[in-house]
């Protein structure tokens, strides 16, 4: 690891790199698809953001429950919504299809029941 400069422990800046010149920051040196080393400027653990220093993810079960928690956003698309859709979808399918065979149904009746005008043929209320 290439290191310019010395770090100043009370410094304002991140990292513990030295106020003034950013060119006199710790660099990362971690060896890049190139071949060289990398001269981004250094945190606290000797490698820049791109080299090191992020976490691996969470290895235990309540680790990861835990982040599966975080990233959930809006369930639209968890088993129990796509289930509930699903079982909403069949249910209006088969009110449609119900309500198709009354209309049926009603259509074949309907030369029975009225006349050309639209007046019920056997109205019991009129005699």
């Amino acid at each position: 690891m290439k290191k310019i400069g010395p770090a100043i422990s009370g410094s304002w800046l991140k990292n513990g790199n030295p106020v003034g010149n950013p060119q006199n920051a710790l660099r990362c040196g971690a060896k890049t698809r190139r071949g060289t080393l990398c001269q981004s400027s250094a945190m606290k653990n000797g490698r820049c953001r791109m080299h090191g220093g992020a976490s691996t993810g969470a290895r235990t079960p309540e680790g990861i429950e835990r982040i599966r928690k975080a990233h959930w956003k809006t369930g639209y698309f968890s088993k129990q919504a796509i289930t509930e859709r699903r079982e909403h979808r069949a249910a209006c399918q088969r009110a449609d299809f119900a309500l198709a065979a009354i209309k049926a149904s009603f259509r074949k009746l309907k030369p029975i029941l009225f006349d050309q005008d639209g007046n019920l043929v056997n109205d019991p209320n009129e005699s």
